[in-house]
């Protein structure tokens, strides 16, 4: 595992010094804020990392296919489908869905993720309405991971954006790893490496992140996560977030909570929270995630994931 670690280094630094043109002028500061396109790829999707602040780069669950390859996970060979929908700020929405299938250590997946925004009016220079247009973006990804206690996992994925009067198409990739200690998962992650797009004549970079996280199991009902990340288009900034699990029955529900630095300055203490729950019921799972933006807005996400296959019922339970 240290020579993939050590490879995994001297990849991304040898490209960032061939493609300088991935990295925006000031990058990793604020000064550098709004220099990339393709928003879409910056979000970890799942209502469980929402839950979190945006942290879980070191869990294991079906829905880490959307945010650390490595982490994409299932029952012992079996299969998962994870379908979601989301209401981002204004009128834009936002649906996922995902299939994974585990053979022993390895894990292949893919998943598809679409986002509207909603209906615009189009107006002509002299302001006469002529009719409406509806911006929206995808994105399309094959994932592959490998491992047990200690997990390698690759996404590769084709992201199309429609601005009506312009489009935009490119191809990324993210790499991570999770690390298995006694009761601590250690992880490392590079999001949204890939090919600048052109926009109007002019490159922007993809929205690239840098991942540093660690989750700490305290019991078999608590556990805790950070995670710092270090995007191209902004200063660092830490996220974390704490589940605690309660069994009522035959349901397994978790509540969960969370904290997300970035926004404070822009939009105050109100926006650093954010909660949800999930219920394990059988092979199904229900997630709940919302993130409040001060008094602008408030996001609310909601999943439903199945699994199946050879998933024995005392493996489920466990």
């Amino acid at each position: 595992m240290s020579k993939k670690i050590f490879f995994l280094f001297f990849l991304f630094f040898s490209i960032y010094d061939i493609y300088g043109e991935i990295i925006p002028e000031g990058a990793f500061s604020s000064s550098a804020r709004g220099s990339t396109a393709l928003d879409i790829l910056e979000s970890p999707v799942s209502p469980r990392f929402f839950s979190f602040g945006g942290a879980g780069s070191s869990i294991y669950s079906h829905d880490s296919i959307f945010y650390n390859p490595a982490g994409a996970w299932t029952g012992s060979n079996s299969s998962s489908v994870f379908f979601d929908f989301q209401t981002l700020n204004a009128d834009a929405r936002r649906s996922d869905i995902s299939y994974l299938k585990r053979n022993d250590d390895i894990v292949n997946g893919f998943y598809l993720s679409y986002i509207d925004y909603g209906d615009f009016t189009e107006v002509d220079s002299n302001g006469t309405i002529k009719g409406s247009f509806s911006p929206y973006d995808y994105i399309l990804n094959y994932s592959f991971s490998k491992g047990i206690k200690n997990r390698f996992g690759v996404n590769l994925k084709y992201v199309y954006s429609n601005m009506v009067f312009e489009s935009a198409k490119t191809v990324a990739a993210d790499v991570g790893f999770i690390l298995k200690g006694n009761k601590t998962y250690y992880s490392f992650l590079v999001r949204n490496f890939g090919v600048p797009v052109k926009i109007y004549g002019q490159s922007y970079p993809l929205p690239l992140e840098i991942i540093a996280g660690v989750r700490y199991v305290y019991s078999n009902n608590l556990s805790g996560i950070f995670d710092l990340k270090m995007p191209v288009n902004n200063t660092p900034y830490p996220a974390a977030g704490v589940e605690y699990k309660k069994v009522f029955g035959d349901i397994l529900v978790r509540f969960r909570g969370g904290i997300n630095l970035n926004n404070r300055k822009y939009l105050g203490w109100g926006s650093v929270f954010s909660g949800g729950f999930g219920i394990d019921f059988g092979s199904f799972n229900l997630d709940y995630g919302f993130i409040p933006y001060s008094n602008v807005d408030m996001s609310h996400k909601i999943a439903l994931s199945m699994r199946f296959g050879e998933l024995k019922k005392n493996q489920n339970k466990k």
